[in-house]
């Protein structure tokens, strides 16, 4: 009688123990399905207007080097050195540029502002306009005075390339924007570029 007693205990219990788990499991993964499913419907609107914001003022940065690039001053054969810097100058004065360049077609420094780069022929904003013929955004860099973003498109004469015009802006104009993003209590959004490495954080 006790054996049969223990036989009984014990099958008891592991029948117990494999309800329990099997249960558990069932329910672990339901929830985790469930939860997956509901963050994808919330989040999903959330990234949409994210990207909008930042994809908006990636456009504002455009549209001033397009219309920086319009004046004739930067490809006309008459206008001196001195004549082109004075434009740059005039506009950058009322645009948050960290720095404003022209750029020969070998990437090397024409006429631009102070904190200028010599040269730009090592970087793949150079090599992207260079395979484009087209404006390009830089990734975010870090430089001596904080981190930038280049913007550059190339100055065409027929279809010679005759400078690139370069400006770099101050991360801070994508960082307002990122860090007024609050996905409930501690979520909070980011830039990844298609290497998947991070651009812009709060």
């Amino acid at each position: 009688m006790g054996g049969i007693k223990r036989k009984i205990i014990t099958n008891t219990i592991l029948i117990t123990v494999i309800l329990a788990i099997t249960t558990t499991a069932i329910l672990a993964i339901t929830t985790n399905k469930l939860i997956n499913t509901t963050l994808m419907e919330t989040l999903t609107p959330f990234a949409q207007t994210a990207s909008k914001s930042i994809e908006s003022n990636l456009h504002i940065m455009a549209d001033r080097i397009f219309l920086i690039a319009d004046n004739a001053v930067f490809t006309d054969e008459t206008a001196n050195q001195q004549d082109k810097q004075q434009a740059l100058d005039h506009a950058a004065s009322g645009i948050e540029f960290t720095w404003l360049a022209l750029y020969t077609p070998d990437g090397r420094l024409y006429t631009g502002g102070k904190n200028s780069p010599r040269q730009i022929t090592d970087q793949s904003l150079f090599q992207q306009m260079k395979e484009t013929q087209n404006l390009v955004i830089d990734d975010t860099k870090a430089a001596d005075h904080g981190l930038e973003i280049a913007v550059g498109k190339p100055l065409l004469s027929g279809d010679n390339i005759v400078y690139y015009l370069v400006g770099s802006y101050k991360y801070d104009l994508l960082n307002d924007i990122i860090s007024n993003i609050h996905i409930g209590y501690s979520g909070l959004a980011y830039i990844i570029n298609q290497n998947g490495q991070i651009m812009a954080h709060q």
